[in-house]
């Protein structure tokens, strides 16, 4: 989804879509997807984006602009879903961040 922001409007208030308050450690369900077309994405990143609407994470930060962050792991770089945990059994993993507008996530 994209929005049209205004200075004005920053740092965006911690409110999901429903009016709800969002906090660190309460859990989010992706309801809308940012636009992933723009240079700042690689393919990578735009299909790990895509694949995380309807799901269900915890908010790991709110940062200085008001965006909630969420972080996945992945076992390696073909891995498209991730998981909220670090794999146990894996010599190495990567970390994704993903930061949405508290619009476009709503808390469950």
């Amino acid at each position: 989804m994209t929005h049209k922001y205004q200075q004005s409007e920053f740092p965006l208030k911690p409110v999901d879509r429903g009016g709800r308050t969002l906090h660190v450690g309460c859990e989010a369900r992706i309801i809308a997807i940012p636009d992933v077309d723009f240079d700042g994405f690689d393919a990578v990143g735009r299909t790990r984006y895509v694949a995380l609407e309807g799901r269900i994470l915890p908010v790991v930060d709110l940062d200085e602009n008001g965006y909630a962050i969420f972080h996945l792991f992945y076992s390696e770089p073909a891995d498209m879903m991730g998981s909220i945990r670090a794999p146990r059994d894996a010599s190495e993993f990567y970390i994704q961040e993903f930061c949405f507008d508290p619009r476009d996530v709503e808390r469950v």
